[in-house]
């Protein structure tokens, strides 16, 4: 009887034990990948600081965030003449009834 007590007593402590452990050992994990994922935006960081250290990498920054020009520089806008954006562009909004009717056109 003394044996089965002992026995009962040494499986509750092993199980608190175990509970610790992997309660332990999943923190640890959790620790390392979020360490993995620091290194990787450590060096991404690093990455921008070493262009930002260049002239063509602060003005690439600043045309970026600011959306500016040099003096001289033109916009340049590109427009599509495809036959496909013609009916996205002139498309017909009117109503219910005259977007029947186009529909209604289109099928012949």
């Amino acid at each position: 009887m003394a044996l089965l007590a002992l026995f009962i007593i040494l499986s509750f402590s092993t199980a608190k034990v175990y509970f610790k452990f992997k309660k332990a050992y999943d923190k640890n994990q959790e620790t390392i990948a979020k360490i993995e994922e620091l290194e990787q935006r450590k060096k991404e960081l690093e990455a921008r600081i070493s262009a930002l250290s260049s002239e063509a990498g602060k003005e690439e920054e600043i045309r970026e965030k600011f959306n500016i020009k040099k003096p001289g520089e033109e916009v340049l806008t590109i427009i599509d003449k495809s036959p496909e954006s013609d009916k996205i562009n002139n498309k017909n909004d009117d109503g219910f009834f005259p977007g029947i009717w186009n529909w209604l056109e289109n099928l012949w």
